[in-house]
Formats: structure tokens, sequence, C-alpha cells
């Protein structure tokens, strides 16, 4: 759980500073560019925040239903084998 939480920030961080520096080498202001990275829904078109969005409603309802499937199959799993 560590080692997996530790390189989620490291890629996180690593994503952030890349975003950062391109932003400064087009001429953004340090502000600029740092708002502009932690607010990116701002600066999208609407096709692509509809795209985004689709995409992660997509991921979410697949990890859900996933643990729906587990669940069940865990149930049913159980009360077969105690009846």
């Amino acid at each position: 759980m560590g080692k997996k939480f530790g390189m989620i920030i490291l890629v996180f961080f690593s994503l952030f500073t890349i975003i950062v520096a391109i932003d400064l080498k087009m001429g953004y202001s340090l502000e600029g560019s740092i708002y502009k990275t932690i607010n990116p829904f701002q600066v999208m078109e609407t096709p692509e925040l509809i795209v985004s969005l689709a995409l992660i409603f997509y991921y979410v309802f697949k990890q859900l239903a996933m643990i729906f499937i587990k669940k069940f199959k865990n149930t049913k799993n159980s009360s077969s084998s105690s009846g």
C-alpha cells in the first residue's frame, strides 16, 4: 500500500512539474501556470469537457460494477457452501 501511494505521489509531482515548466516556457507567469494546472476545466473547450466527464463517469461506473459483481459472487459462493 505504501509503495503504491509513494509511486502515485511521485508520478503526480513529476507530471505537475513538467506541466508547469511547459507553461513557463510558453510565457505564462508562475502563478498563472500553477492556477491553470490546478484548474484544468477552466481552459477546456466544451467538447473536451464532455469527453473528459464521460470518461470519468465510465471509469467510476465500471469500478462500481466490478465491486458489485465481486460482492454478488462472494454472497453466492458463501450461501451455496453453507446450504
